[in-house]
């Protein structure tokens, strides 16, 4: 008889140990599938709080990468840091052009330290030819060393006659760079 009792209340026991570790693994599974969903919610919101979509207001399809005038592009709202750009990069940056403020998309051609010049009606940049040159930049004939925090700009679209001033853009007013389309 006590065999009997005694295995009983074993078998009680092991129901027991059975009942308590399958409310442990279904709390971990909750516990799991929460911490799963903050990632993914943190994702997301690091996802959105960093890219932005923005629409080209004018054509910048001289040079590749190319946007076309009203495109859809993806802004990197992070500002850049010095290194983090480079010649070729597109960029929208803040331009006020005496009447309000407007966002305007960009080309990086020299990032701090490069020199920019023209001769012959072509842009140079640290000796290398970059491109036309606007003739509203004829004043480089004796170049210019791009500041620190500071980039200059080329523009793609035709209509583009922004003075030599406009085209050096301290990176403060750099909104973002273009990262797709």
């Amino acid at each position: 008889m006590k065999q009997g009792g005694s295995a009983c209340w074993k078998a009680s026991a092991d129901l027991e140990v059975r009942s308590v570790f399958q409310d442990m693994m279904e709390k971990l599974r909750t516990l799991v599938w929460y911490s799963v969903l903050l990632v993914i919610i943190l994702v997301l919101y690091r996802i959105a709080s960093t890219y932005t979509v923005a629409i080209v207001d004018e054509d910048c399809t001289l040079m590749e990468p190319s946007l076309a005038a009203k495109s859809i592009c993806f802004l990197n709202r992070r500002r850049p840091v010095v290194e983090s750009l480079a010649p070729n990069d597109l960029i929208a940056f803040e331009f006020y052009d005496g009447r309000r403020l407007q966002r305007v998309f960009g080309r990086v051609m020299a990032t701090p330290g490069m020199t920019v010049s023209g001769r012959n009606g072509r842009l140079l940049v640290d000796g290398a030819e970059a491109g036309s040159l606007p003739p509203e930049l004829g004043i480089l004939e004796t170049g210019l060393i791009v500041p620190r925090s500071t980039v200059f700009v080329g523009f793609d679209a035709k209509d583009a006659d922004f003075a030599l001033a406009n085209r050096l853009v301290p990176y403060r007013k750099i909104l973002g760079r273009v990262v797709g389309k």
